[in-house]
């Protein structure tokens, strides 16, 4: 509840594998150890594609959006992927403080603690 917008950050890198169950049960070895059964690269990216499509048009009719990008979630999503990391935005990700300096507090100091907010979606960051 006190940690800095930020810590914690993750990036995606997504990756398909196509079993071919046929290769992978026709023998237990293959060239470098297990036979996985998995399908060339470029095999792969052409299903992912083709999946993907199909994937964006049926939510887009479902859910009447002119693009993929118009959800909510995925804007939020997008966002959430974009994000530089704490160095350009120090202000926004530093440790939150129980007696941090202000000139408009009683005794000069505020405990931020006491009246933390919820964080807000990524969008309205």
């Amino acid at each position: 509840m006190g940690i800095p917008l930020g810590l914690g950050a993750f990036s995606l890198t997504p990756t398909l594998h196509i079993v071919d169950p046929k290769k992978r049960y026709q023998s237990l070895f293959g060239d470098d150890g297990f036979e996985l059964g998995l399908v060339s690269a470029e095999l792969a990216q052409k299903y992912c594609d083709g999946a993907l499509q199909v994937f964006e048009n049926y939510i887009c009719k479902q859910l009447n959006y002119a693009s993929f990008a118009q959800a909510p979630r995925i804007q939020q999503l997008l966002t959430m992927l974009s994000w530089p990391g704490p160095k350009p935005h120090k202000d926004k990700t530093r440790y939150m403080e129980i007696e941090r300096e202000d000139p408009n507090a009683k005794r000069k100091k505020r405990n931020e603690y006491r009246d933390r907010p919820v964080l807000p979606d990524p969008l309205n960051l």
